[in-house]
């Protein structure tokens, strides 16, 4: 009986460290303002690290360049 390698298991989310997701994140010049108001409210109003803050934005990032990736260059209509 074999074994599955670890590296053959699926993973939740791709590594942020790979050049596809940089790719992605650089295509975004900045982040529409729904999302920068998402991103306020979790800092003023929910009490969220600077930490996290920064994760949440740079995954916002990668999403907004994915999208427009795909052709889809209205990321804002996104977050409504």
């Amino acid at each position: 009986m074999s074994a599955t390698p670890p590296s053959a298991v699926g993973t939740a989310s791709p590594d942020p460290r790979s050049s596809t997701v940089v790719a992605w994140a650089e295509q975004v010049s900045a982040l529409p303002m729904e999302a920068e108001g998402f991103l306020t409210h979790l800092s003023v109003e929910r009490g969220r690290s600077p930490l996290t803050i920064s994760a949440y934005r740079r995954d916002l990032l990668v999403l907004c360049g994915f999208l427009g990736n795909r052709g889809n260059h209205d990321a804002a209509s996104r977050f409504r």
